[in-house]
């Protein structure tokens, strides 16, 4: 059982391994999932810690011998793959998840055990996304010191990494490969511990958690472009060794788009595994996915073959850093395309920089040579405000004022002392104040507001390239809001390096590649037509499921090529130049 271009897994937690073992029930369930999706791999975990009747040690935790080696030979039998899995948690309770205390000697000494365990029993070894620590017992608080808790845990779990995890599974098993598995809230991973700087230099590979849920009612409002922008940062920090996707069924059946995004965030981004969590789970109270997940893995496979490598509009999200949290997917979600580096992307056309990039302290000179190289940067107001008194006046005389504004209308493309587009009135949406000079740069757009103005997008000609300052709404979603030649105009400036954007439609993902392949993915709760526009005069646009052909309008610069989409939708479609 597999597909042709990506591999497919299920991951088995410690009770899911306890199930098969002692249930024949259970067994006679896996007849569900053989039915519906071609995996190729399981992963079985060894250790779980969690709260449970009766259990007063760690240790007791621990699969034994026999269950492990039943559930291994069973899925053998079927010809499917087996790894190992580890999930470093303590006692959990309801509502808050429990790290192992790594000053604790005793809590050492079990990981030690378990990664013991597990690799003597497995060649491929991951680590659940639970590798972090979130304690502040006494000894934590007495080991750290001085230093914040940041740069306390860092250290404390890059030490757990290489001199308990990758020490003890070398030692026991010379063959064995480890993977570390990346959660989906990568703008914390560093006040607990994660490190992917230096983790993918540890670990043989990287694996992402894509897991995406409802954007309003969910306590993260992860945005639907997550998985895939997180995919494709881990991807290019790690030198191409991220793994796949990992995604989960939690709080997706009022709304199955949401487990579908997951699946397809994965795909979309090249992933070569998609990992389903978890076989329990799937085989009982949400059996109702597998089909659905087997459906959408089957009509992609086919499809894979003909997209190339992703490509999007560079942006900067250093290491360790936050700022403007998740505003990269939300600026995905909205219809431009993000291709995510750890490291500075110099040959850049264009880049993004948020707030997160002020996490560079030579972000200005950087900026720089960006401007001289004759390439275009476009800064968020947040970075401005961040780095308004680091020398960016050396730049550019634009500052972020205290205060917001409430704009109720927005006006575009300066037309000698007025603008050539007004939008209707609508609801507010609050935007911080930026200041600039007359003529010393220009707005390109402004929000309106009681007899008054205020710029929202800045062109400002500094050295041989442009400086774009993009002011950011107070509600990231607000963006979603914003009238649609507004965001067409934003998404105009954003296509040096792709020369397609989409216009009109709000919510509508794109993901572009490089052998003029894109995929739109339906973001609109009805029916609708998404425009998609192609720099110069390409000939046609093809979708590549059903073969049906579009013919598109010539619109100043470019072509545009208006696609029927319906709601949880997607197409691949390919540019004929």
């Amino acid at each position: 059982m597999a597909y042709n271009n990506f591999n497919a897994a299920v991951f088995c937690t410690l009770r899911c391994v306890e199930s098969l073992a002692d249930s024949q029930e259970t067994r006679d369930r896996l007849s569900h999932l053989d039915a519906h999706i071609d995996y190729s791999k399981v992963y079985l975990e060894t250790y779980r810690g969690f709260y449970k009747e009766g259990i007063t040690d760690l240790e007791e935790l621990i699969i034994s011998d026999e269950k492990m080696a039943f559930v291994k030979e069973l899925f053998q039998k079927k010809g499917v793959a087996t790894s190992g899995a580890i999930t470093t948690t303590g006692f959990g309770k309801r509502g808050r998840f429990v790290s192992l205390c790594y000053s604790d000697k005793k809590d050492r000494e079990l990981l030690e055990k378990v990664v013991r365990k597990t690799a003597s029993l497995f060649d491929e070894i991951i680590l659940d996304d639970f590798y972090f620590t979130n304690c502040k017992c006494d000894s934590c608080v007495a080991a750290k010191g001085e230093q914040s808790w940041e740069e306390f845990r860092r250290a404390q779990l890059n030490d757990v990494s290489e001199n308990i995890v990758m020490k003890t599974a070398m030692e026991t098993n010379p063959k064995v490969k480890v993977i570390i598995k990346y959660p989906n809230w990568y703008e914390n991973y560093h006040m607990s511990g994660y490190d992917p700087e230096n983790e993918p230099k540890v670990f043989d590979m990287v694996y992402t958690g894509v897991e995406t849920r409802d954007e309003t009612f969910t306590q993260q409002n992860t945005q639907k472009y997550l998985g895939y922008f997180l995919m494709r940062w881990l991807d290019n920090i790690s030198g191409g060794r991220n793994g796949g996707g990992w995604l989960d069924p939690f709080d997706c059946r009022n709304k199955l788009e949401d487990y579908i995004s997951q699946i397809l965030n994965t795909l979309f981004a090249k992933g070569k595994e998609v990992t389903l969590f978890c076989l329990s789970r799937l085989l009982y109270q949400d059996a109702i996915f597998v089909p659905l997940a087997g459906f959408v893995m089957k009509e992609f496979d086919a499809l894979m073959p003909h997209i190339g490598n992703p490509k999007g509009l560079a942006c900067y999200k250093p290491f360790h850093s936050s700022g403007e949290d998740y505003l990269h997917t939300f600026l995905g979600t909205a219809g431009i395309p993000l291709e995510p580096f750890g490291e500075y992307p110099t040959e850049a056309k264009t880049l993004l920089l948020t707030q997160s990039a002020a996490k560079d302290e030579k972000i200005i000179e950087k900026i720089r040579r960006s401007l001289a190289d004759g390439n275009d940067v476009i800064i968020t107001s947040g970075l401005l405000e961040a780095i308004q008194d680091r020398g960016f006046d050396s730049l550019c005389n634009v500052r972020v004022l205290s205060g917001t504004v409430s704009a109720d209308r927005f006006a575009m493309n300066m037309l000698i002392c007025s603008f050539d587009t007004y939008t209707p009135q609508q609801p507010p949406v609050l935007f911080p104040k930026l200041n600039y000079h007359t003529n010393d740069c220009f707005p390109r757009i402004v929000a309106m507001s009681s007899n008054n103005s205020f710029p929202i997008l800045l062109e400002d000609a500094v050295i041989n390239g442009k400086l774009w300052i993009l002011a950011i709404p107070q509600n990231f979603g607000d963006l979603y809001r914003l009238p649609s030649p507004v965001l067409d105009k934003i998404r105009g400036i954003c296509v040096a390096d792709t020369g397609i954007f989409l216009k009109s439609t709000c919510k509508d993902r794109l993901f572009v590649y490089d052998n003029d392949t894109v995929i739109i993915q339906a973001g609109q709760p009805e029916n609708h037509t998404a425009e998609l526009a192609a720099i110069g005069k390409p000939a046609a646009l093809t979708d590549m499921l059903n073969h049906e052909t579009f013919a598109g309008t010539v619109d100043g610069e470019s072509t545009v090529f208006g696609v029927p989409m319906v709601p949880a939708s997607y197409r691949v479609l390919r540019i004929k130049r």
